[in-house]
Order: C-alpha cells, then sequence, then structure tokens
C-alpha cells in the first residue's frame, strides 16, 4: 500500500479520572486534545473508561440501572462534545468509555470510540472482559481497524492485548501499521 505519510505525531494521555465525574472528564479531554493538536500530535489516545472511570464500574456496591445510566450512545453529547474538537483541530482522539449499541438498551460494553478530522469513525468493543468487568459489561465480538493517511490502525483495550496475543496476530495480518 501506498500511504500519504509515514510519520504519525502521537500523544498518549493518561490522567487521574474523576470516577462518575463524565463532565469533568470530558473537559479535561476535549483540553487535553486542543493541547496536543497545538504541539502537534495527529492523534490523542486516552485511557480505558476514560470518560467516566472504571471505578465507578466495578464498584459492586453500584447497582447495574445507575451503570447504565453514564452508558453512552456514540451518537451522544460527550462523543459529539469531542467529535466537534476533533473536526476543528483536524485529529484523531481514540478514548475509553462505557457505550450501550442503541439509547434504550441496559447492555453495556466497555468500548474504545474513534473520532476523526472528518467526525466519528466508530466504536470498538473490549472484546475480552477481565475478571469482574463481565458482571457489567458485555463481550464485544468484532476486532476494529480504521484507515489513515499513515495506514491502517487497529484497537484492544487493556487484557485484549496483554492476555490475547491472537488479536494482534490477527491485526497484523489484516496490515495494521500501528496498534491502540
Amino acid at each position: 500500500m501506498d500511504y500519504t505519510s509515514d510519520i504519525i505525531n502521537l500523544a498518549v494521555v493518561n490522567f487521574r479520572v474523576a470516577s462518575g465525574e463524565k463532565e469533568v472528564n470530558l473537559r479535561r479531554m476535549m483540553d487535553m486534545s486542543r493541547a496536543a493538536s497545538r504541539r502537534g500530535a495527529d492523534l490523542i489516545l486516552f485511557p480505558e473508561m476514560a470518560l467516566t472511570g472504571y471505578g465507578l464500574f466495578i464498584d459492586e456496591n453500584i447497582p447495574q440501572d445507575e451503570k447504565v445510566a453514564y452508558a453512552e450512545t456514540v451518537e451522544g453529547p460527550s462523543v459529539k462534545a469531542l467529535e466537534e474538537v476533533a473536526k476543528d483541530e483536524g485529529m484523531y482522539i481514540v478514548f475509553g468509555m462505557p457505550e450501550k449499541l442503541k439509547e434504550d438498551d441496559n447492555d453495556i460494553y466497555n468500548s474504545a470510540v474513534v473520532l476523526g478530522p472528518d467526525g466519528l469513525v466508530g466504536s470498538y468493543q473490549k472484546i475480552h472482559p477481565y475478571g469482574s468487568e463481565n458482571m457489567w459489561c458485555k463481550r464485544g465480538e468484532e476486532p476494529f481497524m480504521f484507515d489513515t493517511k499513515w495506514g491502517p490502525i487497529s484497537l484492544g483495550v487493556c487484557y485484549d492485548n496483554y492476555q490475547f496475543p491472537e488479536l494482534a496476530r490477527y491485526y497484523a495480518w489484516k496490515g495494521s501499521r500501528l496498534h491502540l
């Protein structure tokens, strides 16, 4: 394949997420994305469940219906707000969130959402939930890659990468040039 660029500038963020404070985390992610773009980042990668925090979902004292209330579809307000930043800055934003596939769903996925200069690219639902994640999130079924001018980029979330090399092998076989 002939890609238009071999050099991609990445910003990788690890920050203390305010558990259950979606608006606080969203604002910080928007600000960090703009700052990364000003520093030349083509893509910014946020952690698993960055939008809401991971601890909220593994807390067994929080009822499932409350966890469902934190989840959004990719058409929801948080994704739309970050999508505007991606478009304005001409960059890719990849972040973790609790996702519902339809607004009235009660199923939650531990997902990574991909936004690009043209808007929503798609989302990846974690295929291998770990331990107690199986109590609150549904298992994803499809690997996810997206095309860029640097070539195909693939996604995995946490345990997908640490214990299941088959996923990375699959992506490499499919031509992934970068795995997030």
